[in-house]
């Protein structure tokens, strides 16, 4: 996987591709962005992580991680979706 950067830096990911990353239907993944349950965190590395990007998505209770290569954007680490309560958990199972 391939994330895009725009001209200032920021990460861009479209509703498909982070409703995809955390597991969730478009819809509701796209009600609960307006409703203000997603939100995510963007670190740029510094030292011996320069060069290196962290996105962190989250909705809900459920999270995932991306390292990507900054110049490039390209994936080299995933970590999640993970649930943070046995509810969500169960909403990602059914």
């Amino acid at each position: 996987m391939i994330v895009q950067f725009d001209e200032a830096g920021d990460l861009l990911l479209s509703a498909e591709q982070a409703a995809g990353l955390l597991h969730a239907p478009l819809d509701e993944f796209l009600d609960d962005l307006r409703a203000g349950y997603v939100y995510s965190i963007v670190e740029r590395g510094s030292g011996d992580d320069a060069g290196h990007v962290r996105a962190t998505l989250r909705r809900r209770g459920t999270e995932v991680r991306l390292i990507l290569e900054a110049a490039t954007g390209r994936v080299l680490d995933q970590a999640g979706p993970t649930a943070g309560t046995a509810r969500d958990a169960a909403a990602q199972a059914g």
